[in-house]
């Protein structure tokens, strides 16, 4: 999962960061793809929290990659960062409690 949710992030990034509406777009779907798959293995990993951030992500990239404008699309991108920023948190305490409970 955190390898998913690094994918997200990386690509989030790289779409707030683009010049290009149709740059941010293509990282946007990338970051989208990702944060769909992220929250599908939170959820068989038993972690909610990070899959309602991962989905969160998803959502924001969405709206991103659906933008009409550069400045939408950075700030859709925006949110997705800091929503993938939150899935990784939450993920990382999932797998801390299993560690304890062992």
């Amino acid at each position: 999962m955190k390898s998913l949710l690094d994918n997200a992030y990386t690509n989030s990034r790289r779409s707030y960061n683009s010049d290009e509406l149709v740059d941010a777009q293509y990282y946007a779907k990338k970051a989208m793809n990702a944060a769909e798959d992220a929250a599908r293995a939170a959820k068989r990993s038993d972690c909610p929290k990070a899959e309602r951030y991962a989905k969160n992500a998803y959502d924001y990239a969405r709206k991103a990659y659906n933008s009409d404008n550069i400045d939408d699309a950075r700030y859709y991108s925006h949110k997705s960062m800091r929503a993938t920023e939150d899935a990784i948190s939450e993920a990382k305490k999932c797998k801390n409690n299993r560690k304890e409970e062992q």
